[in-house]
């Protein structure tokens, strides 16, 4: 299993898109007010890509660059995090590699689907982090998607639930975390904590889940 680095425009655009509506946090990155206030709220893929190269221009932004940066440090861990992430969750990963995406937005989105995801090219130094938080996305909905769902979980609940789970990265990757913290969004806290707990005690993730269920639906 490995991670595979690209920058593409297209996608670039795609994610920004989508960002803007985010189930998590409404308001717009800092990026995305900027282009409202260039262009208004009008977001089309054609306008959206020619800020976007605008803004790389104006800001001296070298994808291939930073995509060079970012890979090169996450070699350093990805051989850990896989092996850590696999005794976690008790399963390989069902794919050889997944696709990480640059993206200038700093919010970043997935798809699962497609299997690539997004880290953003305004933090470099912050991409270790951005890129376990998004593959523990893609383990979450490998293994416990469809029994959740089973469970009466509808897609709200689920965001909950794997958002929340990557609190796990502050005990389990503190080695691979260097100086960052995920904290994860203030609506989670209560159900972070929760799984930081019971995570501590039973270190079983699917009791884990077991409990998160029944939290959710108390």
């Amino acid at each position: 299993m490995k991670v595979i680095f690209k920058y593409d425009l297209n996608k670039d655009v795609t994610n920004f898109l989508k960002s803007t509506k985010s189930k998590n946090n409404k308001k717009l990155t800092q990026l995305a007010s900027e282009y409202v206030n260039r262009h208004g709220d009008d977001f089309n893929h054609e306008t959206v890509s020619a800020f976007i190269a605008r803004y790389q221009k104006e800001h001296s932004v070298d994808p291939e660059n930073i995509k060079n940066k970012i890979e090169s440090k996450w070699q350093g861990i990805q051989g850990d995090f896989f092996n850590k992430t696999e005794e976690i969750f008790n399963t390989n990963f069902k794919k050889d590699f997944i696709t990480c995406y640059l993206t200038t937005e700093t919010r970043c989105t997935y798809n699962i689907q497609e299997n690539y995801f997004y880290t953003t090219m305004q933090y470099p130094d912050k991409a270790n982090w951005l890129i376990m938080h998004e593959i523990l996305h893609f383990y979450t909905w490998q293994e416990y998607k469809s029994k959740l769902t089973k469970l009466g979980i509808d897609d709200k609940e689920y965001n909950e639930i794997k958002e929340a789970l990557t609190v796990l990265l502050n005990s389990e990757y503190k080695d691979l975390m260097g100086a960052e913290i995920d904290k994860g969004y203030p609506q989670h806290q209560e159900l972070r904590a929760e799984i930081t707990n019971w995570w501590k005690n039973y270190r079983d993730l699917d009791l884990v889940i077991e409990k998160v269920v029944k939290y959710i639906k108390k």
